[in-house]
């Protein structure tokens, strides 16, 4: 699951995202829920893990950012419409139409490995969108874990393959290069530089 290439992961989540834009609300609630679901169950270990990798903060402090970011969210976005025409007012006669914007890069910090995953994956998959995880070097392990438990949930659900990715090796070197392509639609950024 780790492409040794920065085109390579661009390739495939263009790939991903192409068969992603084609999913209708029903197909995207079932994903985002089932990772919502498996995200929350994970929620102790994962906060363990972040913790025992890192050695920031209390893990019990970690648990309740990691249900923050799943179940806090789930119930937040859980409704909203986000394939198709989501507003039509006829007064002014403006349409909104939702569409996805394409491969999102998702920076990690080593403070919050874990409840940031899942929250960027989240909020990806809800808007179609395929998601690749640059996690802190310091705290590659969890965030990948929490990374890999969202994409095998998504994948179950029947998400596009590489809907959610992680760069294996990472350095700052990798993240810029994928902060510079111009395949990349959008860069979510958490934490410091």
């Amino acid at each position: 699951m780790s492409p040794t290439t920065i085109d390579e992961i661009m390739q495939r989540a263009t790939a991903a995202a192409g068969i992603f834009s084609q999913y209708d609300q029903e197909q995207t609630d079932r994903i985002v829920a089932a990772v919502y679901h498996a995200g929350f169950a994970a929620r102790i270990r994962l906060a363990k893990f972040a913790h025992e990798e890192t050695g920031i903060g209390r893990w019990d402090h970690k648990v309740i950012k990691n249900v923050v970011a799943t179940q806090f969210v789930y119930e937040d976005i859980r409704d909203l419409k986000t394939v198709g025409v989501i507003r039509d007012d006829i007064e002014t006669g403006i349409i909104e139409i939702a569409q996805p914007v394409g491969p999102i890069l998702a920076v990690i910090p080593a403070t919050n490995p874990t409840s940031t995953v899942m929250f960027k994956v989240l909020s990806a998959l809800k808007t179609r969108n395929p998601v690749i995880v640059s996690p802190s070097r310091r705290a590659r392990g969890c965030s990948v874990e929490a990374a890999r438990i969202c994409y095998e949930a998504a994948l179950a659900a029947g998400a596009p393959e590489d809907c959610v990715q992680w760069l294996g090796d990472v350095s700052r070197e990798q993240t810029q290069a994928l902060m510079a392509h111009p395949g990349l639609a959008l860069i979510l950024a958490t934490g410091a530089t």
